[in-house]
């Protein structure tokens, strides 16, 4: 099975251990051959943390070109440590914009699909 996360960036610190907990319970109810994640701040590098952690491959969705740029410095070493994930799906955006989120919620769904 493949699976993939979206979620929020902004969110209380006290709800980490909650989220983390969720991911374990779903992964451990489910068999999963590989999972997809844009490795954005928050849930999503939280989702992919847990995912290298049980030996699950990752493949990484790099929304748009220079995406380090959009992340502070603590979210950018994790974001490095992250794209040693099997494989990286680049796609060729020039910039950052809300409306690209759409565009890789939809990806995502047709990868999973």
């Amino acid at each position: 099975m493949r699976i993939g996360i979206t979620g929020h960036q902004n969110f209380s610190f006290s709800i980490i251990d909650w989220i983390k907990q969720e991911i374990l319970i779903e992964l451990n109810e489910l068999k999963v051959d590989e999972a997809y994640s844009c490795l954005a701040i928050g849930a999503d590098q939280i989702f992919a943390e847990i995912i290298l952690e049980n030996n699950i491959p990752l493949i990484a969705i790099i929304p748009c070109m220079l995406y380090e740029t959009t992340f502070d410095s603590k979210g950018l070493i994790s974001y490095n440590l992250l794209r040693q994930s099997k494989s990286i799906i680049q796609l060729n955006f020039q910039n950052h914009q809300k409306k690209l989120f759409l565009r890789l919620v939809k990806l995502l769904f047709q990868i999973l699909m």
